[in-house]
Order: C-alpha cells, then structure tokens, then sequence
C-alpha cells in the first residue's frame, strides 16, 4: 500500500524574490535550446557533404538518405528538433532539398519564409531549416521575372 502523497504547495513569495533562480531557469532553457540548434546545424552541415560526395561519386543525389549508409554517413541524419530524420528530397539527378522541421516541430514542405520580419532572412527563424544550395541560372531568371511582375502589379491603382 503506496503512502498517499502530500499536495503541492505554491509559494506565495512576491514576484521578483526568487528572480535570480527564475533567470537561471530561462538560461538553463535557453542553453538547451542553443545546443539543439547547434546539434540540427551540424547534423544538416554533414547531411549536405555527405549528399555532395555521394554525387561526385555516382554522378547523382540518392533517392533517399538511407543510400548514404554506412559509406557517407555512419547513421541516419537526425532531426533534432523532432527526433526524426531529416527531411530530403531528391528534386533531379543534380539537385536536392534538404531540411529540419525547425523550432515549431512541424514540417511546414521544405518552407524557409520566416515566422517574423519577411526581411531576415537566418535559417534557424524560418518555419523550415532548408539547406541552401547554389540557384541555377534558369531559377534566378524566373525569380526575377515572378517579382517584376508582382511589383507591375501592386503599382497599379
């Protein structure tokens, strides 16, 4: 027969007495979250060199990340922010999509568009962590083309 346990006790102490503990508490947990970032930066650093070997190798990206082991890769490449693999794609024999969840644990498509300011334009702030890669000549041409025509069509009246 386990022993009843007594009930939790808040403390009624005003705000700020225990500042300095409550402070240790927020950096304790931003500390977590700052290796977190740093293990998911590493783990899509060393996904992105071992995807590049494995093209320099057979002349093309892999259908699935599982093909990089255990020659390029000695496990598969965790996503720290959810505890599953990272997100990849492989777009053609020459190009890849490579992503983390990110900080809001849901995979948002391989979207890197930032939760705040449109401008900033960091990583680890957008809804999804994309692996950035080189754009093709043919890419930057049709991105230029899609803004011209959105900026012709936010002048007019």
């Amino acid at each position: 027969h386990a022993p009843a346990l007594a009930p939790v006790k808040f403390s009624t102490a005003p705000p700020g007495q225990y500042l300095f503990s409550s402070m240790c508490t927020i950096a304790a947990g931003n500390a977590v979250e700052q290796a977190l970032i740093a293990e998911n930066r590493h783990e899509l650093i060393v996904t992105a060199i071992a995807l590049k070997r494995y093209r320099l190798k057979r002349g093309q990206y892999p259908e699935k990340l599982r093909e990089l082991m255990p020659e390029f890769l000695s496990d598969a490449p965790v996503d720290w922010m959810d505890g599953n693999e990272l997100r990849y794609e492989r777009l053609s024999s020459e190009t890849f999509r490579l992503w983390s969840v990110g900080t809001d644990g849901s995979d948002n498509g391989c979207d890197p568009v930032s939760t705040g300011s449109v401008t900033e334009m960091v990583p680890v702030h957008g809804r999804d962590w994309v692996w950035p890669q080189v754009s093709s000549p043919a890419a930057i041409e049709a991105f230029i083309k899609k803004r011209e025509a959105e900026m012709k069509k936010a002048k007019k009246p």
